[in-house]
């Protein structure tokens, strides 16, 4: 399989899950540190966040920064917001 299609792959299988689009959902209204999304998202624990979020940043959907001992995400790129809507 070629670089390209696997990280097509790659791509949408980030897509492909409910907890990382509610993720990219949430972050449309702005940066969310891991303990804002976890209140925001129902039913999934803090470990499980993080972990959708390393995905989604491996991906290219999301950005981070860290501010102390915090880290906060925020979409990547606009065109997120065009593919989700």
């Amino acid at each position: 399989m070629s670089q390209e299609i696997e990280l097509k792959v790659k791509l949408f299988s980030a897509f492909a899950h409910p907890v990382r689009l509610q993720i990219l959902e949430e972050l449309k209204n702005g940066e969310r540190c891991v303990s804002e999304l976890v209140k925001s998202i129902k039913n999934v624990s803090q470990s499980q966040v993080s972990n959708h979020l390393v995905c989604l940043r491996d991906c290219g959907l999301v950005d981070s920064k860290r501010e102390w001992r915090k880290v906060y995400y925020s979409r990547a790129d606009p065109k997120v917001a065009e593919l989700l809507r």
